[in-house]
């Protein structure tokens, strides 16, 4: 089962650090119906406290209640393919990266893309951290996808 994370996880993972506090862990997967199959032997298990119809999960495993949110995305055999414009398609040896563990995350530049839409405090605080340590190709990526006004076009500059 294909699977990796997103959002400020992936960013933190990316970076190899942690700049703020995650409320969350953003896990995309291909096909949430496999992805349901196997969480219910983990509730049955008891490492799963809660469920419920909007693919959320809490976890007992950690000291806190750990919040994991399961998100479908779009792909195929060869791509990872934007949500919000389908025509994007990225190879998943470019899009889906690995850290040093073994651990698949989303590369930095499609998480920003997403996040670009919403610009919440934390999705700002992520783009300020993560857009200076982008190698240049990627950074050029997200420039190519971005609106031309948006204030984050600042941040592309070498």
């Amino acid at each position: 089962m294909r699977w990796w994370l997103v959002g400020g996880v992936a960013l933190s993972v990316s970076a190899g650090r942690c700049w703020r506090d995650h409320e969350d862990i953003d896990i995309a997967t291909l096909n949430l119906n496999l992805l349901d199959t196997h969480l219910r032997r983990l509730e049955e298990t008891g490492v799963l406290l809660a469920v419920d119809g909007h693919r959320r999960y809490a976890s007992a495993r950690f000291e806190r209640r750990l919040t994991v949110d399961f998100v479908l995305s779009a792909g195929d055999a060869a791509c990872w393919i934007y949500r919000r414009n389908p025509a994007l398609r990225v190879e998943w040896s470019e899009a889906v990266l690995y850290s040093a563990d073994g651990v698949p995350y989303l590369a930095p530049e499609l998480v920003l893309l997403g996040k670009s839409h919403s610009r919440r405090p934390h999705d700002e605080a992520d783009a300020l951290e993560v857009i200076p340590m982008l190698r240049p190709d990627r950074r050029m990526f997200l420039a190519e996808l971005l609106d031309p006004d948006h204030p984050w076009r600042g941040l592309l500059s070498p």
